[in-house]
């Protein structure tokens, strides 16, 4: 049993102790050559990456320090935040008819901006399609169901709201 162990372990060691295949200076080089270039990438990628972290994180100060200048606490912000989701589910569900009709088909589409004032009370005060408005009937169409939108379940505000949002609607 030892012997046989020997001999197995003497092949093991004549296999590893045999010369890598020959390889010319050319191919060395042509290797290396590659390897730097792959190198010097990963050393782009990885700047991208921090400079990215940077950016982000001179973001979230500049917000911090907005935030701390007008006084606002995360509970103002957490009643911000609910308050933009009610008006988009608002818009979402009023809008959902009209964009199956004439929204968005294919890779075509137009952007129309929206923009609506909503008042204390939840009612619309204003509303009004930015530039370049679409055809007149679809601009009509817009408006009504705009105006016609309930914001009701928001907590009473200060004073009115102003919100801009987009509709993808089909290429004409």
């Amino acid at each position: 049993m030892t012997c046989t162990l020997c001999l197995c372990m003497a092949a093991l060691f004549a296999l590893l102790a045999l010369p890598a295949p020959c390889q010319t200076t050319e191919d060395i080089q042509k290797e290396r050559a590659l390897l730097d270039v792959k190198k010097k990438l990963l050393d782009q990628e990885i700047d991208r990456f921090k400079s990215e972290r940077r950016e982000w994180e001179l973001r979230k100060e500049t917000e911090s320090t907005i935030r701390s200048a007008a006084g606002l606490t995360e509970a103002d912000l957490d009643a911000e935040a609910r308050k933009k989701n009610v008006i988009n589910k608002v818009i979402a569900g009023g809008f959902a008819g009209f964009l199956e009709k004439f929204g968005r088909t294919g890779s075509r589409c137009r952007v129309v901006m929206v923009t609506i004032t909503i008042a204390a009370d939840g009612d619309i005060e204003n509303a009004k399609i930015e530039d370049p408005a679409p055809a007149k009937e679809i601009s009509e169409k817009i408006l009504k169901i705009a105006r016609s939108l309930d914001f009701s379940a928001l907590t009473p505000a200060s004073g009115p709201v102003t919100h801009t949002f987009p509709l993808l609607i089909a290429q004409e």
